[in-house]
């Protein structure tokens, strides 16, 4: 199977400081189409990943009928899922963990259902992908105005899904206390850096695609540096070929 895997976030610095495109238009959606790729919540509507990935289970409910069009789905567990909608047959769900089994996460639950980030990045490390690089892993508002997210100007932030706000985690909600907090409460804490500690010893070698991150576990590279990496050696894989090679991983767990 291929070593090299590219996680696709939703962090502005996807945008490499392109604040005009629309995100289907964007540069790095056209330099990684040949690679790899997982592509986390929204992501999909953008640019068609290898896999698609998502922990909250109502994400997965209010989306379904778009996502039973894509190639492979991988999610978090969660029994309200089979209570409350029929899963779609390219979907394979994992349980979330608190601890982190490196290798064994297949087998022992994927780390972490706080952050679709943490999860996807433990899963690409048990499925063995040994050259792994972060793209959107900002953890901070990095757009002129703060945006969050690359498609946040596209979105329409007050639509409700499931009697709650369908982007809750995007953007940053209204001063308090003197400052600016973040929807997804990981990015508010000082010490965010703590929930991607575990990756630091792992075999892979983690590379993150953004120069201004608020997570500093893994080495910064610039998109140049990035697409250079690509160029020099591209994978050129089939996406249908390296889907079935995963599902057959994942069933013979």
């Amino acid at each position: 199977m291929n070593t090299r895997a590219i996680i696709i976030g939703s962090g502005y610095s996807i945008r490499n400081n392109d604040h005009i495109s629309k995100s289907k238009d964007l540069e790095v959606f056209k330099r990684i189409k040949n690679e790899c790729t997982f592509g986390l919540n929204y992501c999909y509507q953008y640019f068609k990943p290898t896999i698609a990935c998502f922990v909250d289970f109502q994400f997965y409910i209010e989306n379904k009928k778009d996502l039973d069009k894509l190639g492979l789905i991988i999610g978090k567990y969660d029994p309200q899922l089979k209570e409350k909608i029929k899963l779609g047959s390219n979907l394979f769900l994992f349980i979330a963990t608190r601890d982190y089994h490196t290798k064994q996460g297949l087998k022992k639950g994927l780390y972490s259902g706080k952050l679709v980030g943490l999860f996807a990045l433990s899963l690409a490390i048990a499925l063995d992908f040994k050259e792994i690089y972060l793209l959107g892993y900002d953890a901070t508002g990095l757009g002129p105005n703060f945006e969050t997210h690359f498609y946040q100007n596209e979105i329409n932030l007050n639509k409700k899904g499931l009697g709650r706000l369908a982007y809750g985690g995007v953007g940053r909600n209204k001063l308090r206390g003197g400052n600016f907090e973040y929807p997804t409460n990981p990015y508010n804490k000082k010490n965010c850096d703590n929930y991607f500690k575990p990756f630091i010893n792992t075999s892979a070698k983690i590379f993150n695609v953004s120069k201004n991150s608020h997570i500093s576990e893994f080495p910064k590279i610039t998109h140049a540096e990035f697409y250079s990496i690509i160029e020099k050696n591209p994978s050129n894989i089939s996406q249908s070929l390296i889907r079935n090679s995963i599902i057959q991983r994942i069933k013979n767990v």
